[in-house]
């Protein structure tokens, strides 16, 4: 069984509202991938909230189980995807689908250089002072702003 095969086998094992949410996360992934390329990005930082705010590090009710399930799920579409959604996409989506249950989150840009000091950007997406997607890297950045 090749890759393809076995990711559609997974993906129809799923039950129908799983199926849903990964159809929607492709969706939106999909929305904020064309948004990222052609919109400028002052435009499209207005989708990311407010500039240079962060949201508690202690909030008093987050639902981890929820939070758990739309982060794995927007990194798994993103890896079976024929598309490449990089990690501001991916930060976008996971903030919109945690907010729809009124879980705030902020969304960190950071720089680095790289060993030719060509300079490198990611972003990543934390809750509470847990970080969702994207932290697998975010230690070697330098954090130049952060949206809430």
């Amino acid at each position: 069984m090749n890759k393809q095969t076995s990711t559609l086998a997974i993906f129809w094992s799923k039950s129908l509202s799983n199926k849903f949410l990964l159809f929607r996360i492709f969706l939106m992934l999909s929305i904020a991938g064309a948004a990222n390329i052609l919109l400028p990005f002052k435009v499209y930082s207005r989708f990311l909230g407010q500039i240079n705010s962060e949201s508690s590090k202690n909030p008093k009710q987050v639902d981890w189980q929820y939070v758990e399930r739309i982060s794995k799920s927007v990194r798994n579409v993103s890896k079976v995807s024929p598309f490449q959604f990089k990690c501001l996409v991916q930060a976008t989506v996971g903030k919109y689908f945690i907010a729809q249950e009124r879980i705030e989150s902020t969304i960190y840009f950071g720089v680095k250089k790289d060993e030719s000091q060509n300079l490198k950007a990611h972003a990543w997406l934390r809750v509470g002072s847990k970080i969702v997607l994207g932290g697998e890297v975010a230690d070697q950045y330098n954090v130049v702003s952060t949206y809430s």
